[in-house]
């Protein structure tokens, strides 16, 4: 029987997949690490829809936040 996962899991746990396969994937976005590195934070926001949460725990500087503009 196939397993559920909401799209949000879903995206994650692809994300995570192909960080993991291929050291030259980097993910580039707005908000993704949030507020991970600041004193008191653990882990990033991981974007408005949480999609990238828990990755720069695991992928470090492969995460990238841009700007709106």
């Amino acid at each position: 029987m196939a397993r559920k996962l909401s799209m949000k899991m879903a995206i994650n746990e692809a994300l995570d997949q192909e960080m993991q396969r291929d050291p030259s994937v980097i993910v580039l976005g707005e908000d993704i690490v949030g507020s991970a590195g600041v004193d008191g934070e653990k882990d990033a926001w991981g974007g408005v829809l949480g999609v990238t949460k828990g990755l720069y725990a695991k992928h470090g500087d492969r995460l990238l936040d841009t700007p709106l503009s």
